[in-house]
Parts: structure tokens; sequence; C-alpha cells
């Protein structure tokens, strides 16, 4: 669906690189000068779940991420959230572009807005009410900025049940040690073939702060509980088949 709450475009983003083609373009965190269309224009967000869900997962992509292609096509994230009973909120960031900026996500309020306008839609599809069950936040890559920005301001604090991380331990390890602490709900970091540094820097961060972390999926997933996976696979491949970590991940979480 085309959202105007989704976090592209944004407004008040800056497009002060060289001028191309009469197009203006952004330089990105990597460096690269991408045009302001097609990549920061894309409006839609996925939407998809089961007849009554018990939560909902808020996903979002990383750098040259589609959400059609990547979360839709390519890891079956509807599929994987609903064999799991929960639905699925995936909206489109930077499009095919080498930049992990979150967009309007980076504004205070701006993920309770986006969920407030997905929840006409979960409500068809899950044949109830949906604005007051659960999320669960899951990033893949340079998603990690969003997932970070809605944790620090996102107006979802007491929705927010759990974090998914996938491959996605690439910065704000102080934000996620500091919302662990907090017990408010649960953390799982799978790294892959990019984040093992990542991993090894918020595993002595968890430590220093008294936070216990295992080393292997829990049973049951409630409050305080945090995990650190090494997966050993491909970038690319840790979100999706055949391990599907989503569906399994949701499977392990104890009821709230």
């Amino acid at each position: 669906m085309r959202l105007p709450a989704a976090p592209f475009p944004d407004p008040d983003m800056a497009f002060d690189g060289p001028v191309r083609d009469g197009r203006p373009t952004r330089v990105t965190s990597t460096g690269a000068i991408a045009p302001r269309h097609p990549h920061y224009t894309d409006d839609r967000v996925l939407i998809a779940g089961p007849s009554a869900p018990r939560g909902v997962v808020l996903f979002f992509h990383g750098q040259m991420g589609a959400v059609d292609r990547d979360a839709g096509r390519r890891w079956d994230l509807p599929g994987q959230a609903a064999a799991a009973g929960w639905a699925l909120v995936a909206p489109q960031l930077g499009r095919d572009v080498a930049d992990s900026h979150p967009g309007k996500l980076a504004k205070p309020g701006a993920a309770a807005r986006l969920m407030a306008a997905a929840a006409p839609y979960l409500d068809d599809l899950a044949g109830q009410e949906t604005a007051d069950l659960p999320v669960v936040l899951c990033a893949f890559s340079g998603g990690w900025r969003a997932s970070g920005a809605v944790l620090a301001g996102g107006g979802l604090d007491h929705r927010i049940a759990g974090v998914i991380l996938l491959d996605a331990l690439f910065g704000g390890i102080d934000g996620l040690v500091a919302w662990c602490g907090t017990g408010a709900g649960w953390l799982v970091a799978l790294s892959g073939g990019r984040c093992a540094d990542g991993h090894a820097a918020l595993a002595r961060s968890l430590d220093a702060a008294g936070i216990v972390c295992h080393r292997q999926l829990p049973h049951g997933l409630g409050c305080g509980t945090v995990a650190l996976l090494d997966t050993g696979r491909d970038h690319w491949d840790v979100p999706g088949p055949p391990d599907r970590p989503i569906r399994a991940i949701l499977r392990r979480m104890e009821p709230g």
C-alpha cells in the first residue's frame, strides 16, 4: 500500500549533491551519489498477515533493498511471520541505494504514525483490531538505523516486545544496551558474514552492564532475554530460507 506515513519521500531530507541531468542528488553515507528519484520517492509499505495475529513484525530492510523483491519474494517474510501467527509491516526505505537513512522514521513518533496508518489494512486482514498488538522490530543489515530510531523515539515504547537483528550490528550498540537494560523486551541478534565485530562489541557492552547473554536460542523468549547467535551464513542469506529465522524466533516468544 502507498501510505503518506511511509519513511519516504521525506520533505526534510537534504539533496545537496551535484545536480545531474537536471535531477537533485544526495551524497550517501557510503559516498555514493544518488538521485532523489527513484531511490527516495517510494512510499509503499508491504502489509501482510493471517487472521487473528499474535502481534506485528515491523521490518526494515538494508542498503540496496526493495521490500517487494527482498522481503516479499527473496526471504518470504510474510510467510515466515504468518507461520508463527504474526502479521508483517515492511516499509520501503531507500530503494536500491547504498544508504541507510531512515527517512521520516528519524522524527519523533514517526513509527507510531506509520503503524496507525497501516492499522486499517491489518484490521481487514486480521478480522479484528490490531492497534494494541505487540510489535517486534526486525532489521536486516543497514536497517539497524531505522530500528534504532524507532527504539529511541518512535512512539511505540509501550508496544515493543522484542528486537530481531539480522546481520545488522553496524552501530547503535549503546542504544541497544540501554534498551536491554530496561528489561522491556527481548533481543535476538544473528550474525552472518559481516557483523562479527559488531556482535563482539555488543557482547562486551552487555557483559559490562551485567546483562546475561545466551549463545543459543532459548526455548522461551521473555522480557530481559538476550541471545547473540552466529549463523555462519552469507550476509544476504541470513533472513531467509532454509533457516527461516523470523518464524523460528517468533515461535519462541512467550505469551505476554
